[in-house]
């Protein structure tokens, strides 16, 4: 089952957000695209543990700090793609079962050779880009 918050003015997303689902764990796939959001604070997606997607784009992400995605061990494919990261979390790094990850159009200091980079390339992210 998934949730499409697209375009829905949020901003921030707080780690009760979620609470009032009635069965947040059926939740597969979240799409929050073009919702203006500035701030993840850390927990806000740990209810949903069987996420595997979860969209993120066109937002105003500057700062994502470590403890937003690092429980969700089932996450295979998150798009931060749009935003204004000069950093991402380092808790991505360790993911097992992420494969694809968005981080076009953004303000890193190293350069994407494709749109989503793969598992392989994600563990290679020099770790002086990653926050802590």
């Amino acid at each position: 089952m998934g949730i499409d918050l697209g375009k829905f003015n949020l901003e921030r997303i707080k780690d009760n957000l979620f609470a009032n689902l009635s069965h947040p764990e059926k939740i597969s796939s979240i799409q929050m695209d073009e919702c203006k959001i500035s701030e993840l604070t850390p927990g806000c997606f740990d209810l949903l543990i069987n996420l595997t997607f979860i969209s993120l784009k066109n937002n105003r992400l500057e700062f994502i700090p470590n403890g937003v995605f690092g429980n969700l061990r089932k996450l295979e494919w998150l798009s931060l793609t749009n935003n204004i990261l000069r950093q991402i979390p380092r808790d991505i790094m360790s993911l097992p079962k992420l494969r694809s990850l968005g981080l076009e159009h953004n303000k890193l200091p190293f350069k994407l050779n494709q749109t989503y980079i793969s598992n392989e390339d994600i563990k290679t992210i020099p770790e002086q880009y990653c926050n802590d």
